[in-house]
């Protein structure tokens, strides 16, 4: 990611036009667990700030090649239950890193087809409480994707409006339970798919310089995994990754440099 991006810096001579972003981000997020049955077992919600930079450069006047690189940290409002039923209440610590590369294609007018790969991490740590342990979760995905985008261009800003496609390779879940003896167990996460509605304005503040808003709305599912059996002496423990929805508000603003 970091070579790619020096490359968009470093070689003008290859990209007819280049441009570099950075934004100050916030994201609501509502993440939510059911059961076999239907059944909400938990959800985590609140905001998270993000640092997301992106860099892009035209390869010729149609074929244009992209990176970005998107971080977010906080803490979550976690409600859901113990394992006999009772409420639970507490917070949970949430990172999220998220890398994408692509390739676009500009089509007569304003319009843009684009695709490439993205990998998204997600270390999750539910807070102890007097009633249930810690609980230390490690997300690992990759997968490809694709998105339409829509430009207008007015005398002093341009806007655009993207609609993006992921889809998620089976991924890989590991848990910490060294704390309960039964070690750092991996579940293999199911292929899921997420929507992605993205508006984004430039505001220009000099030749080279803009300022850059944008908000944007994803929804996310993803099923199931098969069920685990992790053994400490005679216990036998199964474990799974319930079903999930996710919801995430994204609003950001920050500048961008194009020469």
């Amino acid at each position: 990611m970091a070579a790619l991006l020096a490359v968009l810096v470093a070689a003008p001579a290859v990209c007819s036009a280049n441009s570099l972003s950075a934004q100050w981000q916030q994201d609501y997020r509502l993440y939510k667990e059911f059961s076999e049955s239907g059944h909400e077992l938990d959800r985590e919600s609140g905001w998270l700030p993000a640092l997301a930079l992106s860099g892009e450069g035209d390869l010729s006047d149609a074929v244009s090649v992209s990176a970005g690189l998107r971080v977010s940290d906080g803490r979550l409002n976690y409600q859901g239950q113990t394992q006999n039923g009772s409420a639970l209440n507490t917070q949970a610590g949430a990172v999220y890193q998220e890398q994408q590369l692509g390739l676009g294609y500009t089509t007569a007018g304003y319009g843009v087809w684009s695709g490439g790969l993205y990998r998204q991490r997600w270390s999750r740590d539910i807070r102890p409480t007097t009633a249930s342990a810690q609980l230390k979760e490690f997300y690992d995905w990759y997968g490809p994707w694709l998105a339409a985008t829509a430009h207008w261009q007015k005398e002093s800003w341009q806007g655009s409006v993207r609609l993006e496609g992921r889809y998620r390779f089976a991924g890989q879940l590991t848990l910490d339970l060294q704390e309960q003896g039964l070690g750092k167990p991996d579940i293999t996460l199911q292929g899921g798919g997420s929507l992605r509605l993205l508006n984004h304005a430039q505001f220009a503040l000099s030749r080279y310089w803009s300022l850059s808003l944008s908000a944007g709305l994803e929804g996310a599912r993803y099923p199931r995994s098969e069920t685990v059996d992790v053994r400490s002496g005679s216990r036998i423990i199964h474990l799974a990754e319930p079903e999930s929805l996710e919801w995430r508000l994204q609003l950001g603003a920050g500048a961008d440099f194009v020469w």
